[in-house]
């Protein structure tokens, strides 16, 4: 992953099976 992500941090999946999902690590 090249976007630094922080547990906690609300994401969207901009790839793969889950294209458009939105969530949380």
């Amino acid at each position: 992953m090249a976007a630094k992500l922080k547990s906690g941090d609300k994401v969207v999946v901009l790839a793969g099976k889950d294209k458009g999902r939105e969530g949380t690590i």
